[in-house]
């Protein structure tokens, strides 16, 4: 059976490659800045996530 932690772990992934791509295509378009500020933070956040669930699956939480 699937752990919930691995889903986590493939939607964060996934939506730091999608905000990252976002954000570098933003910023090549003019106005966009702060679109893309804002999808580069999102990513960071989603980084201290798959960090941290990385860190519970490691550790054998349950979930």
């Amino acid at each position: 059976m699937y752990s919930a932690l691995t889903l986590r772990l493939w939607v964060s992934g996934i939506g730091i490659l999608f905000c990252v791509a976002t954000g570098i295509v933003a910023l090549r378009m003019d106005g966009w800045l702060w679109f893309a500020l804002a999808l580069f933070a999102v990513a960071l956040g989603l980084l201290v996530n798959t960090g941290w669930v990385a860190h519970r699956k490691r550790r054998g939480e349950p979930g």
